[in-house]
Formats: C-alpha cells, structure tokens, sequence
C-alpha cells in the first residue's frame, strides 16, 4: 500500500502498474492492506465490519464478489464479529 517505498522492481495488480501511485490510488486500483492479527470492531456485525472497509473505496453495499469467495460470510453477516471464532474473524 506504500508503507515500506519502493526500492526496485514494480508492483502490479490486475495488470495496471502501481509502483508509482500514492497510497490512495494504490487502493483505488483494487490493492488493500490485511494485517496478520485480528483487528475488527467486535461489537459491530460481521456485514458492518466489512462496509467499514468498503468507506474508502466509495462504495456503501457489500459486493458479491466477497461473499462468493468467502460464502461463510453470508451465513454470519449479521453476527457480532467478537462472538466469531478466532479463525473465523480471521
């Protein structure tokens, strides 16, 4: 996302060249940053969670595409996140 500059090679995604965008274009084009710990909004639902996520890119309802790839999803949208298993927040 721009954390750590560039220092040789390029990045690409989805086929466009984003070593040169700012961290908001990078995001722009479709790349995000997913930490390696758990770090949701347990009080909110699963569902509000994920629109969180979304505010930067604009876009208020969720995308197929997420619960298509992960459908468990769908089945606990309207969950609490902090009452998800540790792997499922994951």
């Amino acid at each position: 996302i721009g954390i750590v500059p560039v220092r040789k090679g390029e990045i690409i995604v989805n086929g466009a060249d984003v070593t040169a965008l700012s961290s908001h274009g990078r995001v722009a084009k479709g790349m995000a940053y997913v930490p390696q710990g758990r770090q949701i909004f347990g009080a909110m639902t699963v569902e509000e969670n994920i629109r969180t996520g979304l505010s930067a890119t604009g876009r208020r309802d969720v995308p197929d595409e997420i619960y298509s790839i992960f459908p468990i999803l769908w089945e606990f949208n309207k969950r609490r996140a902090g009452n998800l298993s540790g792997g499922q927040q994951q």
